[in-house]
């Protein structure tokens, strides 16, 4: 068999999307995705990055674009024209 770097890559955004599908039926959503542990809300006390803590917003926006580029839905949900068009039926 010849592999090429694009095939490989293809061929890992069709695992990644039939897990994501996988978990999608059983009830994994962008809910699941967007917990932030209370642990990670309170400012950090030392270190290089002394005071700071998770951004709630930013890391919503971040979770958007990389559905948006997945092309998962707002949701969380493999987008049934992803499957598609990954070769993945239903």
């Amino acid at each position: 068999m010849s592999y090429t770097g694009e095939s490989l890559k293809e061929c890992g955004r069709r695992i990644y999307a039939l897990e994501r599908h996988i978990n999608n039926l059983q009830g994994r959503d962008r809910a699941y995705d967007s917990h932030i542990p209370a642990k990670l809300t309170v400012p950090l006390s030392a270190g290089g990055h002394k005071g700071e803590r998770v951004n709630p917003e930013f890391y919503s926006s971040v979770l958007d674009a990389y559905y948006q580029y997945q092309g998962w839905t707002d949701k969380g949900l493999v987008d049934p024209a992803t499957l598609l068009k990954l070769g993945i039926k239903d």
